[in-house]
């Protein structure tokens, strides 16, 4: 190589090297280095695997479970019993034929007693057709959620539960499932629908979306029941046609209480708090939602307060009753009413009355107070 050709392989030679930093810089700011290893199982988003769950499929209605799920049968019973902790728990596409419903015997009968799930799982209700696991009011609660556990369920109805439908001790959340048709007074039960009360005082959680609690039958809630320490919270949901010696639709006692774009009608209390029954320190916040058409032989047709605080939010009490005081609310503590709130046109021992502030509608007891607008009227 001539001395002219060696100095110029020299230059080029230091020009690369100048240029390398800055397409290294490039090259990162681009995306255009080498790629993450990623694992063949698991799908990515951008540079975070995602973990698929474990699922077990249950392929049979019946509940001679047996501990184990085969290829040739898998129960609900026996699919929770071997799910591994965070596992799905589905339902096969032929289990009932397509749109089936529990009305026309698309159902799990119990023959196990109560389903006792203490690990966190999500059991994933079909899509095809509509399943009801039935307790046939020979187990005490149909679902019972054991300490400690998260679990989630969607696409499910949940009936014949002799005390309850759910017996809840965990985090519980509830999708597009309806709790209907459990309870008995002879049970001398709470909740009989919910009772979020295995636990009192430890944290204990019930979600509901889109669900419905109907038709259940308890001493004390007979929709739902919530102890101290407890939450319920309730978003585009119902609650309705239960009945309860007191708070038909919710007895909240001196637990947390939340409604948002919720329904609470047509319960039937024996005792007082038709819709709702607060007490001992129970916070109960509902915005955007209905107390409507309920009733209570006592007092507090719509809701009953003693105790604890309620706070309406852009929400109506109307059309309910009481035999006594109170058709729409009584209130033994203090009652806050915001953005456009209205409690009228409820009736008492046989009273009816359109007229916001008259106690028909809300009845000041000993240590009741009303702040805010009702129906956009100030209290004279």
């Amino acid at each position: 190589m001539s001395h002219r050709d060696s100095s110029r392989a020299e230059a080029r030679l230091r020009t690369t090297q100048r240029l390398i930093p800055w397409l290294v810089l490039v090259s990162a700011v681009l995306g255009c280095g080498e790629p993450e290893p990623t694992s063949p199982t698991a799908p990515t988003f951008g540079s975070v695997q995602q973990a698929r769950a474990a699922r077990v499929v249950v392929t049979s209605l019946l509940d001679d479970g047996d501990g184990t799920c085969g290829a040739a049968k898998c129960t609900l019973r026996d699919a929770i019993a071997t799910a591994p902790p965070g596992a799905d728990v589905t339902f096969g596409d032929k289990l009932c034929p397509r749109r089936a419903t529990p009305a026309t015997g698309c159902r799990i009968l119990l023959a196990g007693g109560q389903l006792g799930v203490g690990k966190s799982l999500q059991i994933v209700g079909p899509s095809g057709y509509s399943l009801a696991v039935d307790g046939a009011l020979t187990a005490a609660a149909v679902l019972a959620i054991g300490p400690g556990a998260s679990v989630a369920a969607s696409r499910l109805t949940i009936t014949g539960g002799s005390t309850n439908g759910i017996l809840n001790g965990g985090i519980l959340s509830l999708d597009g499932v309806t709790v209907s048709g459990n309870g008995t007074l002879a049970s001398l039960g709470n909740g009989g629908g919910i009772d979020n009360g295995i636990n009192s005082g430890t944290g204990i959680a019930v979600t509901l979306t889109n669900s419905t609690v109907s038709g259940n039958l308890a001493v004390s809630g007979g929709g739902i029941y919530n102890p101290i320490g407890g939450t319920v919270t309730l978003t585009g949901s119902t609650v309705s046609g239960n009945t309860g010696g007191s708070g038909a639709g919710v007895f909240n006692n001196g637990g947390t209480l939340v409604l948002t774009h919720s329904r609470v009608t047509k319960n039937s209390a024996l005792g007082s708090g038709g819709g709702i029954f607060n007490w001992s320190n129970g916070v109960t916040t509902l915005t955007t939602s209905t107390v409507s058409d309920n009733s209570a032989a006592s007092d507090g047709g719509g809701i009953w307060t003693e105790g604890g605080s309620v706070t309406l939010s852009g929400t109506s009490v109307a059309r309910n009753s009481s035999g006594t005081r109170g058709g729409g609310i009584f209130a033994n503590g203090p009652v806050a009413l915001t953005k456009k709130s209205c409690v009228n046109n409820n009736s008492a021992s046989s009273i009816n009355s359109s007229e916001p502030w008259n106690p028909v509608n809300i009845f000041l007891f000993a240590f009741g107070t009303v702040t805010g607008l009702n129906c956009g009227v100030a209290q004279p």
